[in-house]
């Protein structure tokens, strides 16, 4: 494909390229671990790193190591966030994950994926009253029809009818 760069932003763009256009998620990882290793401080490198390790290697320790990272750089990127939640809950530490969200939430209250993922989670866990209001604010925020069904079923369970 393309050679790795040795200056800041080129193996990010690089890394880009090869997850989006060529679906080529390995090459992906390379070029941005080289864009890490250049530029230490880029938090879209580090949370992609972390999304794909958690996604399509499922090394979980790995993820959570790089958007550790990122969170400390940057600790109100909600997409951050969403992303290291989805990593402690694929880790089993799902308390942390619902912690995760709910300071996304306080961020961003408004946004689909934080409102859906923490109604499942209260949902997981047994919170059904917090499940029921989560649901109920997500479908409020006019998501997309098919997220929107999912969350009436949900409700429906939750609320026994």
């Amino acid at each position: 494909m393309y050679k790795r760069q040795n200056y800041k932003g080129a193996n990010f763009m690089l890394g880009r390229i090869a997850e989006e256009y060529h679906r080529d998620y390995k090459k992906a990882i390379s070029y941005y671990e080289a864009e890490v290793r250049i530029d230490g401080r880029n938090v879209e490198a580090l949370r992609r790193l972390g999304d794909l390790y958690r996604q399509y290697v499922m090394d979980f320790s790995t993820a959570e190591k790089y958007l550790r990272r990122a969170m400390q750089l940057d600790p109100k990127n909600v997409t951050v966030m969403i992303n290291y939640a989805n990593t402690l809950y694929n880790m089993g530490r799902t308390a942390e994950a619902i912690e995760m969200f709910e300071k996304a939430l306080q961020l961003d209250p408004d946004n689909l994926t934080v409102n859906f993922n923490l109604a499942l989670l209260y949902e997981y866990v047994g919170k059904k009253e917090l499940a029921i209001q989560r649901f109920k604010r997500f479908l409020k925020l006019n998501p997309p029809e098919r997220w929107a069904r999912e969350a009436r079923q949900h409700l429906k369970r939750l609320e026994g009818r």
